[in-house]
């Protein structure tokens, strides 16, 4: 149909939108110091002194937070392992995107608050507000105001498990990071295509009774 490929093809420009401008900060990481970046930043380096603790509530947030989204939304299990284009570019989208939102609302955020000698549990409150507000945007963009609340919920629970794991990992951003990446990898492009999916489906028809112009 001409409306499904119409929104595929909308969801991998939106991915890739998404991932180009992600994509500065990581260049920029890369190019100031990759070693530092990749071993501080990223957290290679301490990777081996994250306890256990830590691994385990991060997988368990990303698969329940997987779980919970593929019955949520029925449109990100169909595409959640099957490989195409679009899914390629959502592999990329997954990894880009998962290291920066965790190098921004858990490293940056949360290690300035506490710089400034906020509490770990209001670190944990505004690092999960933040998160969750910056993801309302979809919930509008897919032209349902009802879908923001349960949008900016969900994400606010994402964001405020991953900011007790990061504090669980002694400020180490490695497991979090992993977390957000697997969970994109296995909820996109299934999530993204669903939005848009309802953004084009509830555009008004054209004067006169007919169709959009890419509607079947």
């Amino acid at each position: 149909m001409r409306t499904a490929e119409g929104s595929r093809r909308i969801t991998g420009f939106v991915l890739l939108g998404i991932t180009s401008v992600m994509m500065v900060p990581l260049v920029y990481g890369f190019a100031r110091d990759a070693s530092w970046f990749l071993g501080e930043e990223i957290g290679l380096a301490r990777a081996e002194s994250v306890s256990l603790v830590a691994w385990v509530a991060a997988a368990g947030v990303a698969l329940a937070y997987v779980v919970g989204t593929s019955v949520a939304v029925p449109g990100v299990r169909p595409e959640s392992f099957r490989w195409s284009g679009l899914k390629a570019i959502a592999v990329v989208s997954a990894v880009v995107s998962g290291i920066v939102e965790e190098l921004v609302f858990r490293g940056l955020l949360m290690d300035a608050l506490d710089a400034a000698g906020s509490s770990a549990a209001l670190q944990v409150v505004v690092s999960a507000l933040a998160f969750g507000v910056a993801h309302a945007v979809w919930g509008a963009f897919a032209g349902d105001l009802r879908l923001v609340l349960p949008t900016v919920v969900a994400t606010t629970l994402l964001g405020g498990a991953l900011a007790v794991v990061y504090l669980l990992a002694d400020r180490t951003l490695l497991p979090v990071a992993i977390a957000h990446v697997a969970i994109n990898l296995v909820i996109e492009p299934g999530l993204m295509l669903s939005v848009v999916s309802a953004s084009r489906a509830g555009r008004p028809r054209r004067a006169g009774g007919g169709a959009s112009p890419d509607r079947a």
